[in-house]
């Protein structure tokens, strides 16, 4: 169990402060186990694969292709779609183990959600940067070095009271900024499959609870 500074940039070795930002995780999780983690890599691979077909029957005459690549573009949308799920039940489980290993098993994440968002561009790709867990005190961002990665960086981990959390979004994107020490971070993914109500709620009970007592 580590002791952090309120606003949770710091954290106590037993003799300095030193910046929390030093502390980096690798969780191992149930999901990676039982071969779920490579499912999810698996629908990864073939969305790409989909697209890199797609990219190359878009050079045949129009109106022999057309059909084709409807068909690959909604090929492509719901394996995405199964692909993200999967890569957010493994998120939320790493948070669950990575929490516990800070604060002890008498403080458990009670909500957490992460960045999944597949950013624009000429290849396929996914934004899986930042993931937050809250637990009945503290609040935790966490950085991955990249979308791929089991291993995560803690960014702060800070009382409830020092954090402040905003929904916002559009058709088909939401969106959770956090502030904390005068920064802030965006969390962003496909609505329906990222739901930061939960973080949000958990985080008003926390700061809540700490004014009550």
């Amino acid at each position: 169990m580590r002791e952090f500074s309120p606003d949770g940039f710091w954290w106590w070795d037993g003799t300095t402060w030193r910046p929390s930002t030093e502390i980096e995780l690798t969780p191992q999780t149930e999901f990676e186990r039982s071969g779920k983690l490579a499912h999810a890599r698996a629908l990864i691979s073939r969305r790409d694969n989909a697209f890199a077909v797609s990219y190359g029957v878009g050079i045949v005459p129009d109106g022999v292709v057309a059909p084709v690549i409807d068909l690959l573009a909604i090929y492509m949308m719901v394996v995405q779609w199964r692909g993200f799920k999967e890569y957010r039940a493994w998120t939320l489980e790493q948070l669950k183990v990575a929490t516990e290993e800070l604060f002890g098993p008498d403080e458990p994440m009670v909500a957490g959600e992460t960045a999944l968002w597949p950013p624009t561009g000429l290849v396929p790709g996914m934004r899986r940067d930042f993931a937050v867990a809250v637990t009945r005190e503290h609040v935790v961002l966490y950085q991955f070095a990249y979308a791929d990665s089991p291993t995560m960086r803690v960014v702060f981990a800070a009382v409830a009271s020092q954090v402040r959390m905003i929904q916002y979004g559009g058709i088909f994107k939401s969106n959770l900024g956090i502030i904390c020490g005068g920064r802030r971070w965006d969390l962003g993914g496909i609505k329906r499959i990222f739901n930061p109500w939960p973080v949000i709620a958990a985080l008003q009970s926390a700061a809540a609870a700490k004014i009550a007592v």
